[in-house]
């Protein structure tokens, strides 16, 4: 094989292949820092449902609580109150 040979072999294969190594390599870099970003959405998304769910349950309770409230005294008391 002579010089000539291996320039050829190195200017076809190796120099592209680096080329497409590092294209590759930027593309997992760019892809890692996307899955970061979407895994700080994801904890955000999830503190935004842990207070939702807790909004929700304060009005359940304050509804059940106007519930007994209007079951023991009924919708007039307030009504009889004020005369």
């Amino acid at each position: 094989m002579s010089v000539e040979d291996v320039l050829k072999i190195v200017t076809l294969v190796l120099i592209p292949s680096i080329g497409a190594v590092v294209w590759l390599l930027s593309q997992v870099y760019g892809l890692r820092a996307d899955l970061r970003e979407l895994q700080t959405e994801a904890r955000q998304n999830l503190e935004k449902i842990s207070q939702l769910e807790s909004t929700v349950h304060r009005l359940a309770q304050s509804v059940n609580e106007l519930t007994i409230i209007l079951a023991r005294n009924g919708l007039d008391s307030d009504e009889r109150k004020k005369n």
